[in-house]
């Protein structure tokens, strides 16, 4: 992570709760008013939003105290097939993290994962992995190869940290059963 995540920002008393979320969304856009209404820290998957309108989006989200980051979601054959991304309650903070890991480098360059210290309170911090896997894996083991190689280079990642809190979410696309990582 760069920087200092407490260095512009104080972080709320100790809460009893805090409300982590994910969802596959491809139509951002669409469902604004539904985003926000979020009490935590809600993780996209799929979002599909071209890097022109992230201004417009965070423009919006902005005048409703939410605040966003989203990585770039990927192009495929001149389609936006992958992104991720965080929208949060103006109240926490969240702060997108940087990795040395080249297959996690490469995950976030394909639109198949974000990475973010959040910081709840302060007693509470810890290091979120928002992944959106690569679809087949339910049906098909070489398609759930480079999500387990993804998990792989996470579990690198985290170590490489030195283990702090840490959680996944996501879309797996397969069984958990498949992935054995």
């Amino acid at each position: 992570c760069q920087g200092d995540p407490l260095k512009d920002h104080t972080p709320p008393p100790a809460k009893e709760s805090f409300i982590i979320s994910s969802i596959n969304l491809t139509s951002l856009e669409a469902n604004q008013h539904l985003l926000t209404d979020t009490k935590g820290l809600l993780c996209i998957q799929e979002h599909q939003l071209p890097v022109l309108r992230h201004k417009t989006i965070e423009s919006y989200f902005r005048a409703t105290q939410i605040k966003i980051h989203f990585d770039s979601p990927f192009l495929n054959v001149n389609a936006i097939a992958a992104g991720t991304g965080f929208i949060w309650s103006s109240e926490y903070m969240v702060q997108p993290a940087t990795t040395d890991n080249k297959t996690l480098l490469r995950a976030i360059k394909q639109g198949r994962l974000s990475i973010a210290t959040v910081v709840v309170s302060t007693r509470l911090s810890f290091l979120v992995y928002n992944f959106y896997a690569f679809v087949g894996g339910h049906t098909n083991p070489v398609a759930a190869a480079p999500t387990n190689a993804l998990f792989s280079a996470i579990s690198e990642d985290k170590l490489a940290r030195g283990s702090p809190p840490t959680v996944m979410t996501g879309d797996l696309n397969a069984d958990t059963a498949d992935i054995p990582e």
